[in-house]
């Protein structure tokens, strides 16, 4: 899998548990979360989430892509704090004409 959108889905969706908490903390349509889904288990939703009422609990397969997309998060946010640390230690005058 080599679309961070897909893998965000599906770590929302194992923490919302629900499609529309996994649609709130994405910004985007429960139908988006659904579809996404869909894609990446190719229509058999069943692969990566079992229905159980409102919930969706992860099967093993999600539980496993879960544990991949919380790797990548906690990657990206280490970078994105030794960019910030880089990006703040400049000094000096800006000149723009």
């Amino acid at each position: 899998m080599k679309d961070w959108d897909a893998l965000q889905t599906v770590l929302a969706l194992g923490r919302a548990g629900t499609m529309k908490g996994a649609a709130q903390a994405l910004g985007v349509s429960e139908t988006t979360i659904s579809r996404r889904i869909q894609k990446i288990s190719r229509g058999d939703v069943a692969l990566l989430f079992t229905r159980d009422g409102q919930r969706w609990l992860p099967s093993k397969l999600g539980v496993q892509l879960i544990g991949f997309a919380e790797a990548v998060e906690k990657q990206m946010f280490e970078a994105d704090a030794v960019f910030d640390t880089r990006r703040s230690g400049l000094t000096g005058e800006l000149r723009v004409s």
